[in-house]
C-alpha cells in the first residue's frame, strides 16, 4: 500500500497530499490521474478526512501506489491537510504539494510547480493554471486579486477561453490550495495552516503570515489542473460557504490589516458584509439562506466560535 520513491540528490523530495472526504468516485478518478505523474523523488500521500461513504474502503480496494492515513474525524481542509503536512516535514519533504480531490492532473504538473519554485527563491507558493474539469478549456484560476480592506477576491481569468494570455510568469495576491506547491522554507518560518476555520479562507490567512517573512505567491502556467468546483460543500445551495467565508474573513482581515481608527473597525465590517451579500446573486442560494448564513457567521466570530459549523 505505501510508496516511496527512493531519495537522490538530484530531485528533490516533493509529498503530494490529497485530502478526502465523502468523494469516493471522485477522489479515485484523481488518483487514476495522478499514477500519470512523472515527478521523480514524489510520495503521493492521501489523507482521508473521517470519510463514511466507503472512500477509504475504495482506496484500499484500488491498491494505488501511495501513502494512506485516516483521521478519526473530520478535521476540516486545513487541519485535514496540516495532518499530512506535518508527517511529510518529518520525512525531510523539501516541497509539499496540496491538491483537491475533485480534479485531474496533467502528468507534468508538479515538474513545472518545482522548477517555477527553484528558479525564484522568494516564493513559498507556487500555483498551478487551473481549469474547469467539464470545460477543459475554459480558465477556473490564473492568478487572483485580494483586497485587505474590503476581503474582496477574484480569479485572474474566470471563464476565459485559455489563449495563452496569462502564460506570464509573476507574483499573485493570494494561492488557491485548490493545487499549490508550498516551500520548507515557508513551513519552517511560518507554520501549516490556521486549522480553526476549518474551511475557507485558510490560504489568505497563510498568505499574510507569508508576507510578513517576505515570501510571495506566484503563478506556473505550464502547471495544469482540471477542477470540478465545490461538490464537497453540497453545491452552492447549503449557504455554508458564506458562513465560513463571512466568519473567518473577518477574523483573517482584523487579525492581519486591523484598523484601529474611530469606527473604522466598524465600517470596515460593513464593507467586508456587503461584499460577500453581493456575492449571493452570483451563486445558486435563496437570498433567504444567504442572508441566515452571513448573520450567523457574523454572530459567530463576534462570539469566537470557530471550528466546524454547528448545525
Amino acid at each position: 500500500m505505501e510508496f516511496i520513491s527512493p531519495s537522490t540528490e538530484e530531485n528533490p523530495k516533493v509529498y503530494l497530499i490529497i485530502l478526502t472526504f465523502n468523494a469516493k468516485e471522485l477522489a479515485l478518478q484523481c488518483l487514476q490521474s495522478v499514477s500519470r505523474v512523472t515527478t521523480p523523488n514524489l510520495t503521493v500521500m492521501v489523507v482521508d478526512n473521517a470519510s463514511s461513504d466507503g472512500t477509504y474502503e475504495a482506496l484500499v480496494e484500488a491498491n494505488f501506489n501511495i501513502r494512506l492515513i485516516r483521521n478519526q474525524e473530520n478535521l476540516g481542509f486545513a487541519g485535514g491537510n496540516n495532518v499530512g503536512i506535518r508527517v511529510a516535514l518529518r520525512e525531510g519533504a523539501d516541497y509539499i504539494v496540496l491538491l483537491n480531490q475533485d480534479t485531474v492532473v496533467d502528468p507534468a504538473f508538479i515538474d513545472a510547480l518545482v522548477a517555477q519554485a527553484e528558479s525564484n527563491r522568494r516564493a513559498g507558493f507556487v500555483c498551478s493554471k487551473i481549469y474547469f474539469l467539464d470545460q477543459p478549456n475554459i480558465l477556473w484560476f490564473a492568478g487572483a486579486t485580494f483586497n485587505a480592506i474590503t476581503g474582496r477576491s477574484r480569479h485572474i481569468g474566470h471563464g476565459e477561453v485559455d489563449t495563452g494570455q496569462y502564460d506570464h510568469v509573476g507574483e499573485i495576491a493570494r494561492p488557491c490550495a485548490c493545487s499549490v506547491l508550498i516551500t520548507r522554507e515557508l513551513l519552517d518560518q511560518v507554520g501549516v495552516m490556521e486549522e480553526k476555520y476549518f474551511l475557507y479562507c485558510e490560504e489568505i490567512e497563510w498568505m499574510l503570515r507569508a508576507q510578513k517573512k517576505g515570501f510571495v505567491a506566484v503563478m506556473a502556467p505550464k502547471s495544469k489542473v482540471w477542477h470540478k468546483v465545490s461538490p464537497s460543500m453540497g453545491g452552492e445551495r447549503s449557504g455554508n460557504i458564506i458562513y465560513y467565508v463571512t466568519r473567518n474573513l473577518i477574523d483573517c482581515l482584523d487579525r492581519h490589516h486591523p484598523v484601529r481608527f474611530l469606527f473604522a473597525s466598524g465600517l470596515r465590517t460593513l464593507l467586508v458584509l456587503a461584499v460577500i451579500f453581493l456575492s449571493l446573486f452570483t451563486m445558486k442560494i435563496s437570498k433567504t439562506t444567504g442572508l441566515r448564513n452571513l448573520a450567523r457567521g457574523y454572530v459567530d466570530y463576534k462570539k469566537g466560535r470557530f471550528g466546524m459549523k454547528n448545525l
